[in-house]
């Protein structure tokens, strides 16, 4: 079995909406997410944003790490 071993971690989140904005997205009645959830606020992010973040959490990761992504499973 090859060694694994995680040498570093990073994140990227979306920016916060509201319930109400994400209620028109979804056209739902006004105060219906946050009836439900009883959450004003969420982080939300397209499909495309999303790829974007995977990309920028990668990226901090490397360089947290100190790495390239050339280096990954080299």
């Amino acid at each position: 079995m090859l060694p694994i071993r995680i040498v570093s971690m990073a994140s990227a989140h979306p920016e916060k909406v509201h319930s109400s904005r994400l209620d028109e997205l979804l056209n739902l009645p006004h105060g219906t997410l946050e009836s439900i959830g009883g959450v004003t606020q969420r982080h939300w992010a397209s499909a495309t944003k999303q790829s974007t973040l995977a990309a920028q959490a990668v990226n901090r990761a490397l360089a947290q790490a100190q790495l390239s992504l050339a280096q990954i499973d080299a």
